[in-house]
């Protein structure tokens, strides 16, 4: 698996033949294709595209949607995806800038691979996300929505962590060390 960023919370993720992409910018297009945010009825998005809650199955890819009610309004509704991809679950928490109900947690079972904002306010809060991080327990976090190395070292020592900074990542699933978390930041 192959994990690249575009910025502006845009993630690719190539799993074998099929690409996923995670608020697609012009330049990453996928064939499954999921929006953290949806802004009502305002913008229209392709029948192909995932908007919002529910499960879905995409050329063999698994995809489970839940809206975040707490941060969602009429205007703006904002999903986090759990995506199962060469036997890994992959977890997209978008734009969250709250924390989750332990509740909500639960609903994404072990994850391997937790993509979360790793830049502080107005996104989820460094202290914030290091809870979340230890409440989900995954055995790689994927920090996006990062500009300055600052914001990187930043969220690195909330976390209590020595993490690497790179363009892409490449994973299978038996890198990963079960117990032991995996810190990535992909700056974009």
């Amino acid at each position: 698996m192959v994990i690249n960023y575009a910025g502006e919370g845009c993630v690719k993720v190539q799993s074998g033949s099929v690409s996923i992409t995670v608020d697609p910018q012009p330049r990453f297009k996928g064939d499954v294709v999921l929006h953290t945010q949806n802004e009502g009825s305002e913008i229209s998005f392709p029948n192909d595209e995932i908007v919002g809650a529910g499960e879905y199955e995409v050329k063999e890819v698994e995809v489970y949607g839940w809206q975040l009610v707490k941060e969602s309004t009429p205007k703006l509704r904002k999903t986090v995806y759990s995506v199962k991809a060469e036997d890994m679950n992959l977890v997209f928490l978008g734009q969250i800038s709250e924390a989750l109900e332990p509740t909500f947690v639960e609903k994404f079972g072990s994850v391997d691979i937790l993509f979360i904002p790793a830049c502080g306010k107005p996104l989820i809060d460094e202290a914030v996300a290091a809870k979340l991080i230890k409440q989900i327990a995954p055995r790689l976090v994927v920090g996006i929505f990062v500009k300055k190395e600052a914001d990187a070292k930043k969220f690195l020592k909330e976390n209590d962590q020595k993490g690497e900074i790179l363009d892409k990542v490449v994973v299978k699933k038996k890198e990963l060390a079960e117990g032991k978390t995996r810190f990535v930041i992909l700056p974009g």
